[in-house]
């Protein structure tokens, strides 16, 4: 599987791993990189309208044959909880809040 892409499934999943590092050590860092992680890869992922691309191909083109979803779904509601939960993480260390800024389009 040369060049395979990416899955949003491992993005959360790692956003999840930073929420639970920052949690563990008390350093809002973690906190930090997790909302970066998900601001960098939610714009690339997420078309305004049609939903979240579960997987993306090596150069971040939709993967040929691949069809959008038509609202919301798994992808979306897992981006939702690990965003609010390190947000909430932020708020309550009076740190800057990364996941209420709008994503550029």
């Amino acid at each position: 599987m040369r060049l395979d892409g990416m899955y949003w499934h491992y993005l959360d999943k790692w956003m999840f791993c930073l929420l639970r590092l920052g949690q563990a050590t008390n350093d809002a860092s973690f906190y930090q990189e997790g909302g970066r992680c998900g601001q960098r890869n939610f714009q690339i992922l997420f078309i305004p309208g049609r939903g979240l691309h579960w997987k993306m191909t090596s150069d971040l083109r939709q993967v040929p044959g691949l069809p959008l979803p038509s609202g919301p779904g798994d992808d979306e509601l897992a981006a939702l909880i690990v965003f609010s939960c390190i947000n909430e993480e932020l708020k309550r260390l009076d740190e800057e809040i990364l996941l209420t800024k709008e994503v550029p389009s």
